[in-house]
């Protein structure tokens, strides 16, 4: 969090306030609710993720199977969530990400020799599931959400004037 921190004071704050005009509640909303903190985004989801995974540490090392059963209702809850909650602190993003961090996790914990082993079609199956997955919030158009997107808000805070 001190990255974040110290990155919006320094550098994304000023800049926003300069060059967009932001007022002091589209500040508050952005950056120190972490809603739509620009290119910060990574820092506090990355922050995020690792708070919801250390305490599901070790019940992830032991239980292949149910950790990716955890790991993608966490992924759910965080892609349904994002649809009509507002992503504070980009908790929502972080459970959308959690599954790729399990993936390293297992990665590691098997080491990557282990992976040579899998057949290629399985590969093929899992990185097709993974396409599949990750474009489930294209079915959900954007305009129909009760929540602007990142382009829309910009647009609103630009055109505001």
């Amino acid at each position: 969090m001190v990255p974040f921190a110290v990155i919006s004071l320094v550098w994304v704050i000023p800049f926003a306030m300069y060059y967009f005009h932001f007022d002091a509640v589209e500040v508050i909303k952005r950056y120190v609710l972490g809603t739509s903190p620009n290119q910060l985004w990574f820092l506090l989801m990355l922050f995020f993720v690792f708070m919801i995974f250390y305490p599901l540490t070790s019940f992830f090392e032991k239980h292949n199977v149910g950790g990716a059963i955890v790991a993608l209702a966490i992924y759910g809850i965080g892609l349904t969530g994002s649809m009509v909650l507002p992503n504070v602190f980009q908790i929502l993003t972080a459970c959308q990400y959690l599954p790729l961090f399990w993936l390293g996790f297992k990665i590691r914990q098997y080491g990557s020799k282990n992976l040579m082993k899998i057949p290629s079609p399985v590969w093929i199956a899992v990185t097709t599931g993974t396409v599949l997955i990750d474009n489930i919030p294209s079915i959900f158009p954007a305009e129909k959400s009760p929540i602007p997107n990142d382009e829309q808000a910009n647009d609103a805070v630009v055109n505001k004037k």
